[in-house]
């Protein structure tokens, strides 16, 4: 159950950075361009970034579940 704590508040920290940071979501956001140059790590980054808070809240409660 702790982990599931610590998933949500990485998640939450880093979508409120990219609410503030539009180069930070552009650099780790799913870019099906980006990933075939290799970087790779956009497909587990874009996981955690979210639109708005309701964006957000959806999916913490669906991981809850």
């Amino acid at each position: 159950m702790i982990v599931l704590y610590v998933l949500f508040g990485i998640t939450a920290l880093i979508s409120l950075k990219v609410w503030d940071d539009s180069f930070f979501f552009r650099k780790y956001m799913f870019h099906v361009g980006s990933i075939r140059a290799g970087e790779h790590f956009r497909m587990v980054t874009s996981g955690f970034l979210h639109a708005d808070i309701m964006h957000l809240a959806f999916n913490m409660v669906s991981l809850y579940f």
